[in-house]
């Protein structure tokens, strides 16, 4: 299963503010540089939702939608 995981830049800077471990601006250099792919079996959005609540949902995911596609759907779109 492919799982898109995505949070707000604003929330990003504030938890690497926050942990004081991070090189500051990393954040908004992963937001410009990352992949933002639609080939996906479920996105979390994880400004608002804690570890545990994101990993919940997916299990939900998982239980209603066992068949993971996202994986053959990218192997179709890549260029040949």
């Amino acid at each position: 299963m492919i799982v898109q995981v995505r949070c707000s830049l604003e929330e990003l800077e504030r938890r690497e503010r926050d942990r004081g471990d991070r090189e500051i601006g990393m954040a908004r250099w992963q937001c410009a540089n990352m992949a933002n792919s639609s080939l996906c079996d479920f996105e979390v959005d994880t400004t608002r939702l804690s570890t545990t609540e994101a990993v919940d949902a997916m299990l939900v995911h998982l239980s209603t939608q066992p068949r993971p596609t996202a994986l053959g759907n990218y192997r179709r779109a890549e260029p040949r």
